[in-house]
């Protein structure tokens, strides 16, 4: 069993919102915190953050899973995270328990409707439902990928190019699914995520707002599910080593 050793790519063009900022450091001792506890003289988990600043934004991805690549760092994954998110310490550490290829969060777009990043697989009636949901494309804010991925698929992982038409993240959803890869979102996390822009976007839109009110006990009782799961991903590590 080899242990997570995470790339965190951070592609950005000028300047970073300072909640991400938080959230990033904030998650970065959480999860070395843990990893501590799992790592063996032998094996040791880790994080290896890189961020690149260009005007470009599918050129950074794609020079980034390059570096990672080239690193000679066995890393096992990246997570993706776009300067524009803010999210709980404890993410990496849920989408890792998940152990899928792709995972990651859905979140809804800046600007009127509002419509949601990503697309579900069996319809809109996924976003008001917890748990891991399949995707049919989901949006790189915050996005775990195994290495193996991008080790197997082709190069260019996200289409190169200005303005382009299908968007980067649509582009590599695509490319993975027509390779054989699944795409999952954790709808629990989701509710746990901010859109930052000069307003707040937060998972419901504004004409659902009377629904959240009914549904903020599910959405408590999802997020302290949550939270078990990653105080325990340790303890999973742990058995599947012992086991081997």
């Amino acid at each position: 069993m080899i242990l997570p050793k995470v790339g965190i790519a951070i592609p950005y063009y000028r300047v970073w919102e300072g909640p991400m900022g938080l959230s990033a450091m904030a998650m970065a001792m959480r999860t070395a915190a843990v990893f501590t506890t799992i790592s063996t003289p032998e094996d040791k988990a880790g994080m290896l953050p890189i961020a690149t600043s260009g005007c470009y934004i599918e050129d950074n991805r794609n020079g980034l899973v390059n570096f990672f690549l080239d690193s000679g760092i066995p890393l096992t994954h990246v997570l993706w995270i776009d300067t524009d998110m803010q999210f709980p310490e404890d993410a990496l550490l849920r989408l890792l328990a998940h152990d899928k290829d792709i995972v990651g969060c859905n979140y809804r777009t800046r600007t009127p409707p509002y419509a949601c990043a990503g697309i579900y697989k069996n319809g809109d009636m996924e976003t008001m439902l917890p748990g891991l949901r399949q995707m049919v494309q989901i949006p790189t804010g915050l996005l775990l990928v195994k290495m193996e991925v991008f080790e197997k698929l082709p190069f260019p992982w996200f289409k190169p190019g200005l303005h382009t038409e299908p968007r980067d993240d649509v582009y590599f959803c695509r490319l993975a699914e027509a390779h054989g890869y699944d795409i999952w979102c954790d709808n629990d996390l989701t509710k746990e995520i901010v859109h930052i822009d000069t307003q707040q976007i937060p998972w419901f839109r504004p004409d659902q707002i009377q629904q959240v009110t009914g549904s903020q006990l599910n959405m408590d009782r999802n997020a302290a599910q949550g939270k078990e799961q990653a105080e325990t991903v340790g303890e999973l590590y742990r058995q599947k080593v012992a086991a081997e």
